[in-house]
């Protein structure tokens, strides 16, 4: 369930989204939009550059309705796995409830 509009035009808030887990073998390419953690919070970004440094490979993300990109950056290890298929509005109850009650 996708509960912020820092995605807004690709994915909506209140859109439910299907994701493949991510192999972390492989590198992503600019543009993919991915699922990954970030204090304690799992958040749905598009990949706007990849870095290759010595541990390997890490990258910069972004909303896509946000005018800067993320702070942070996000290692192999801290990403779930890469968005397939958005489903149109489904999860509008799930997020009412959660910004109810939390």
């Amino acid at each position: 369930a996708v509960a912020s509009e820092s995605m807004t035009g690709a994915i909506n808030k209140g859109d439910a989204i299907i994701y493949e887990k991510y192999n972390k073998k492989e590198d992503l390419e600019k543009g993919q939009v991915i699922v990954f953690k970030h204090n304690d919070t799992r958040i749905v970004h598009r990949v706007v550059k990849s870095l290759k440094v010595s541990e390997g490979e890490i990258y910069k993300t972004k909303g896509d309705a946000n005018k800067e990109e993320d702070k942070w950056i996000v290692k192999k290890e801290d990403i779930i796995g890469k968005v397939n298929m958005r489903v149109l509005w489904i999860a509008w109850p799930t997020v009412l409830l959660n910004e109810i009650f939390y």
